[in-house]
């Protein structure tokens, strides 16, 4: 399995490499809530999950402003679990705003998952580790 970790940005000009083109993709993309809903204008992935909350490790709640910020839900991760396990792929692109740390997690814990290395992940990037916990304890890991 290949796995990609982008941001908002550079999933606009992602271009799979060629031993890809016929496998099956599943893109999951990750939003600030209120955000547009991110499209790629040259690839239609055959699974697609998109999802919206903040990138924190827990919520907060901006009282000055009476803003809440939530952090990925129980709902969330029980919606990337089926999302991985019901679907067959070859190409896994995770997606956020920064592509630093929320797809960064998800990326992780998938590659845990499926009994891949993700010792790459941690080195390149900053994984959310409440995300990342939170799907390693829903896969059983």
């Amino acid at each position: 399995m290949k796995i990609y970790i982008l941001s908002r940005k550079f999933l606009y000009h992602l271009r799979l490499d060629k031993k890809y083109k016929d496998s099956k993709t599943a893109l999951i993309s990750i939003t600030d809530p209120g955000s547009k809903l991110t499209e790629h204008p040259f690839h239609t992935f055959d699974y697609k999950l998109s999802l919206s909350f903040y990138d924190l490790e827990k919520d907060y709640i901006d009282t000055d402003n009476n803003i809440f910020y939530n952090v990925i839900s129980d709902d969330d991760v029980e919606k990337i679990f089926h999302f991985v396990s019901d679907n067959k792929f070859d190409v896994l692109v995770a997606q956020c705003e920064a592509g630093i740390s929320r797809s960064a997690a998800v990326a992780a814990a998938v590659s845990k998952y499926f009994g891949l290395d993700n010792k790459w992940i941690f080195t390149k990037f900053v994984p959310n580790m409440h995300v990342y916990n939170k799907l390693l304890k829903r896969f059983g890991i």
